[in-house]
């Protein structure tokens, strides 16, 4: 299939995101994050249109049969497309889950906000983003939306814990001295070759199966 500046082929990944995707069972994810204070909608649309022309999948649209084959599938980058957004009070429901791709792009964000806080849901569909992708996607956007504000832009330590917040906290170094342990536990269990019931003696005997519930065949 012809590209150009606007086409970008489906890879086998977002193919079968779309094959598995369905009203009933949408092929989403969520991020959630809780700030103090309401938005700036005019700073967080400046925020949202710099952090759109960084990620072109963000404003895709599917082109073509999502149920026929993954060569006659493309998206159509519009960069300066934007994305569905909803800044409403704190207890208003949350009512789009499906996301037809063929006619919105696969991200939304939506924010339920009162006087002391604003909470920010960020709905992406598998096809266009995954965990990584969506959490560098959020980074970019509170970087962009700290920039444009008022208020004092995140600090480098605010956006390295924001980066690093899978490790829980801890120090490279605790990584680093549980590595000889975690090697040796998954070398145990990788040498351990499973043999047919019907050629095992005794249960109890596996290293995996232990203890008074073990049985004997």
């Amino acid at each position: 299939m012809q590209q150009n500046a606007t086409e970008l082929g489906i890879t086998g990944f977002e193919y079968y995101m779309l094959a598995d995707d369905s009203p009933k069972y949408p092929m989403i994810f969520w991020l959630k994050a809780t700030f103090k204070g309401k938005v700036d909608e005019s700073t967080f649309k400046t925020a949202l249109t710099k952090t759109l022309a960084e990620h072109p999948l963000s404003t895709a649209l599917l082109h073509g049969n999502p149920n026929g084959v993954i060569t006659t599938l493309c998206w159509k980058i519009k960069p300066r497309e934007s994305v569905f957004y909803d800044i409403r009070n704190l207890n208003e429901p949350i009512d789009k889950f499906y996301i037809d791709l063929k006619k919105e792009p696969g991200t939304r964000i939506f924010i339920r906000e009162d006087n002391e806080q604003s909470i920010w849901y960020l709905q992406f569909h598998h096809s266009t983003a995954d965990g990584t992708g969506a959490l560098r996607f959020f980074e970019i956007l509170l970087t962009h939306y700290g920039q444009h504000s008022h208020s004092q832009s995140p600090s480098s330590e605010t956006l390295t814990r924001f980066r690093t917040r899978g490790m829980f906290h801890h120090s490279k170094q605790w990584f680093f001295s549980r590595f000889a342990k975690d090697l040796h536990t998954g070398w145990k269990y990788y040498i351990f070759t499973p043999y047919p019931l019907k050629k095992r003696k005794k249960l109890i005997h596996s290293p995996l199966i232990s203890g008074p519930h073990s049985v004997t065949l």
